[in-house]
């Protein structure tokens, strides 16, 4: 799906973001990744490509965390090795949920 300064993309098990994680973007990504949390037991979202995300950005971040977790589904992101948004998850304390390791 191409959005405003975004691109995502769905293949084999993993959620692809491209672009900004910003306001204006963010209810149709969180429309796709509700449909993950309902649809697949384990969701692996790349952030590799993701070029800036705001505190909007941070804060569906979280609420896509916490109802995977309510749901019993296994989450995880990629890509926290891309400083800008490896800082923006240690103080929005969600570092724990990278599949990558930032400590």
């Amino acid at each position: 799906m191409n959005l405003e300064n975004i691109e995502t993309k769905y293949d084999k098990g993993v959620f692809e973001v491209k672009g900004d994680f910003i306001d204006q973007n963010l209810y149709d990504i969180e429309k796709q990744f509700n449909l993950l949390i309902d649809t697949c037991e384990e969701i692996m979202i790349s952030l590799w490509e993701v070029d800036y995300i705001d505190s909007e950005g941070l804060s569906l971040m979280t609420r896509v965390y916490e109802r995977a977790m309510e749901q019993g589904k296994v989450l995880f992101f990629s890509g926290c090795k891309r400083i800008k948004v490896n800082t923006l998850f240690k103080k929005g304390k969600l570092h724990f949920v990278f599949k990558d390791d930032i400590n």
